[in-house]
């Protein structure tokens, strides 16, 4: 099903556009109450990075591990130590 949302299929776009919907309320959610600046380009930031590094897991070029790491690195980078 992953596989299929991030076809080049112009038939997924909406699929798409759901599943990037997904990321930014799964994103709000864990941040939470937290005041966060500029939390609207926060979210929209690791969404673009969920969405980098499970593409780089789909095709086979990185691994969980790569995932994980890069997913702290930008948590890390984007949310101040109280937020995390």
């Amino acid at each position: 099903m992953t596989k299929a949302v991030y076809s080049f299929d112009p038939d997924v776009e909406a699929s798409r556009t759901s599943v990037g919907a997904a990321y930014a309320s799964i994103i709000d959610a864990a941040i939470g109450e937290a005041d966060v600046a500029d939390r609207d380009a926060v979210i929209s930031t690791l969404g673009h990075v969920m969405d980098s590094v499970i593409v780089g897991w789909l095709s086979g070029r990185d691994d969980p591990a790569i995932v994980r790491r890069e997913l702290d690195r930008a948590i890390r980078v984007l949310l101040p130590a109280p937020h995390r």
